[in-house]
């Protein structure tokens, strides 16, 4: 597995792990302090920054324990903002004794009751997904998630915007509202962004 991630500072070890619509760039402020005092590993997940998709489905818990193992880290404190949340959750419940701590953000939780917003949007999402239009995924997202953003045109949507809408759970092929693990339309994967 070739999952992106960088290692800075010395200390007791801590996992950064970005929100869906970002990749480990989101912790550039955290930088500037946090190696001071600890061990600071950020993982770009798979199909996010520069890691590749190279499984489907994907598992992005495996992936930050795989990376967790090739940089020696045994316990590690887990940091993580929505998809990064749900994915620390996750490691923390199948590997409980490689967490010494957990600090979750907006962490998406199973069978979470969602507004009808928020499953519209899933709805929308999932029929754009459905018909190839990967465009409208992301243009979907960005409406959600980012509904205050000036216009902006698809050509300038970071890859890990378009990475993002690439990866959804589909368990038992319906939509829940997580992110477990797991990528949608493999065709869609194929399609190139040089942007990012």
């Amino acid at each position: 597995m070739s999952v992106s991630h960088d290692r800075q500072g010395e200390g007791p070890p801590v996992v950064l792990l970005h929100a869906g619509l970002t990749d480990s760039r989101l912790w550039e402020p955290q930088l500037r302090s946090f190696p001071q005092s600890h061990s600071v590993l950020r993982v770009d997940l798979p199909g996010f920054g520069n890691s590749p998709f190279e499984t489907n489905p994907v598992s992005f818990r495996g992936a930050v324990r795989d990376v967790m193992n090739a940089e020696g880290i045994a316990r590690a404190a887990l940091v993580g903002v929505s998809l990064g949340g749900n994915t620390a959750l996750e490691l923390t419940l199948e590997s409980p004794e490689r967490v010494s701590a957990l600090v979750l953000v907006g962490a998406g939780l199973p069978d979470h009751a969602w507004s009808q917003e928020v499953t519209s949007f899933f709805a929308d999402e999932e029929a754009a997904l459905e018909r190839g239009d990967l465009d409208a995924a992301v243009e979907a997202n960005l409406r959600m998630w980012f509904p205050a953003r000036v216009a902006v045109s698809t050509t300038w949507i970071p890859r890990c915007a378009r990475s993002w809408t690439r990866c959804r759970d589909r368990p038992s092929g319906s939509r829940r509202g997580t992110t477990t693990s797991g990528c949608c339309a493999s065709s869609l994967r194929s399609r190139s962004d040089s942007a990012r």
